[in-house]
């Protein structure tokens, strides 16, 4: 069985790890972290998951589908997820790819026209 940690932000850049030998599977209670393919069903999984709660960002555990192996389950979604395991696995930047990632959105957010809303009723104050 394998376990795949995705940080949603980090799919865009290909990132992915695999950890895990027995039943530990978090870097920080000591599971080992190991390169593995972000291939397009885990990274669409991933950022799926992480939209349906509305997250920015999120680490996503996944697991396979026990009847087909090639199709990921979500196990669990963490919301304030640590990337020290999956940066010590990849040459990305993970945190510049966070920063990226806000910036590119929120930046694009401000510079977006704003639509009027139209009020019940009529025109304000009138």
């Amino acid at each position: 069985m394998w376990t795949a940690r995705i940080k949603a932000a980090a799919a865009s850049t290909g990132a992915c790890s695999t950890g895990g030998k027995g039943w530990i599977h978090n870097f920080a209670q000591g599971a080992a972290c190991e390169p593995a393919e972000l291939d397009e069903g885990l990274a669409s999984t991933a950022i799926r998951a992480t939209e349906a709660l509305g997250l920015d960002y999120a680490g996503v555990d996944l697991i396979p589908e026990p009847d087909d192996a090639t199709r990921p389950l979500v196990l669990e979604v963490n919301g304030v997820a640590a990337w020290r395991g999956l940066q010590s696995v990849t040459q990305r930047d993970i945190a510049a790819a966070l920063v990226d990632d806000l910036l590119d959105r929120k930046l694009a957010a401000a510079r977006a026209p704003l639509v009027p809303v139209p009020l019940a009723g009529g025109h304000a104050g009138g």
